[in-house]
């Protein structure tokens, strides 16, 4: 009998401690400044009014993810994507994955199919949730690129070759060098590999890269597309080699994430200033690269808003329960909120409702004060220290707000 008194207090106690983790006046901020993003009942559409006001004006609107494994997170963003190309004229997407595999899937869009349309993602994003989208991107003829500077799915050999005959570049065999490029790949991610056994032919390979970069014809005042997507390729490659070789030599993790970061900042610019001038992008990517604050480490977001300012638009996107897919393919389940402070899933439960969107600029109204304090992120990655909490007002711009999360359709 005792026993069971005693468990019947702690289950009543934890659901007064969960209970109490929002105060009145911050439920009322949530139902009033928590908006709703609802389905039109006619069409099925999803109305993302209290979106657009948001991003107005803005020329980089940036969507997030916690992990890189929710179905729910692809496919409520595939339509936000649609919605800001259809309403508000954004007609370039890039993605958190390598610029010369995705130069390729540009290049032969209106002829890709099936899981070609997936080929330039890394694994975990080769899934129908992510065709769905490049169907749209095929279908409306909109530009498409990748910023990252590391290598990811396969494609980037047949670019360059096709080009080669076309343009009467040079005929030289760059499937060797890539092969030789995926290979010191692997030794330099090697926790075991030793800088001693890689400098030599980790520089021999930047090299190779510099000449096929000089047997380039002249760029000139209005190059081809295609050839500045070449010559970036090669130049993310001898980025990506010099950064992961001194790594190697100095073991420095926060350096090693700087450099990739920078990197990627870097490629979004340069597209703005060269691939699709004038156009409004969106970005994809994890939560991590496109926040605009990371006390601990230097991010791509960081560096975005340093450019351009009140231009670019930062949204984390943030799930409440379910499954989801980590970095390394394994099935998760997200962790309940936590009882240590307030969790974002709090947030979310109390919300109750699929889907809901808080612009961060709303924090000066009574019961916001939370988006300026510390609060709990469980199940994502925020830096090398691993951290759990952050503040978003300053991390983002505006929050998406997800009740379930689901695994995806591989």
């Amino acid at each position: 009998m005792r026993l069971s008194l005693w468990l019947l207090l702690m289950i009543f106690n934890s659901s007064c401690l969960i209970a109490q983790k929002l105060s009145s006046i911050q439920k009322g901020f949530l139902d009033k400044y928590g908006k709703e993003i609802r389905t039109e009942k006619k069409t099925g559409e999803l109305i993302w009014e209290p979106v657009a006001e948001s991003v107005s004006g803005k020329t980089i609107v940036a969507l997030g993810e916690v992990n890189h494994g929710s179905r729910e997170i692809f496919l409520y963003r595939n339509e936000l994507i649609k919605y800001l190309h259809e309403q508000l004229g954004y007609d370039v997407v890039l993605f958190e994955s390598g610029l010369g595999e995705m130069a390729t899937v540009n290049q032969f869009l209106p002829q890709y199919q099936g899981d070609q349309l997936t080929s330039g993602f890394f694994g975990g994003w080769q899934t129908s949730e992510f065709r769905e989208l490049m169907d749209y991107l095929k279908e409306e003829k909109m530009g498409v690129g990748g910023f990252d500077v590391q290598r990811t799915g396969a494609g980037f050999v047949g670019f360059y070759e096709q080009q080669a005959r076309l343009n009467g570049w040079s005929a030289k065999d760059i499937a060797s060098e890539e092969r030789a490029f995926g290979e010191i790949k692997s030794r330099l991610s090697d926790y075991g590999s030793e800088f001693s056994d890689l400098e030599e032919e980790t520089l021999a390979l930047i090299k190779k890269y510099r000449e096929l970069i000089g047997s380039l014809p002249s760029t000139g005042q209005e190059p081809k597309t295609d050839l500045l997507l070449a010559k970036r390729t090669f130049e993310n490659r001898i980025g990506y080699l010099s950064y992961m070789l001194r790594f190697k030599e100095n073991d420095d993790w926060n350096a090693r994430w700087k450099a990739r970061d920078s990197l990627m900042a870097s490629n979004v610019i340069w597209y703005r200033d060269n691939v699709f001038k004038g156009k409004k992008v969106i970005l994809v990517a994890h939560n991590f690269h496109i926040s605009k604050e990371n006390p601990r480490e230097e991010v791509m977001g960081e560096f975005l808003d340093e450019k351009y300012g009140n231009y670019y638009y930062s949204m984390g996107i943030f799930t409440g329960e379910g499954k989801y897919i980590d970095s390394r393919g394994n099935e998760r389940t997200t962790e309940p909120p936590s009882m240590e402070g307030l969790d974002i899933k709090h947030l979310i439960q109390e919300l109750n409702q699929p889907l809901t969107f808080i612009d961060c600029a709303d924090k000066k109204y009574r019961g916001g004060e939370w988006l300026d304090e510390e609060i709990i992120i469980n199940d994502s990655f925020i830096d090398l220290h691993n951290s759990k909490t952050l503040v978003l007002s300053k991390v983002f711009d505006g929050l998406l707000l997800i009740d379930k999360s689901n695994l995806p359709e591989k």
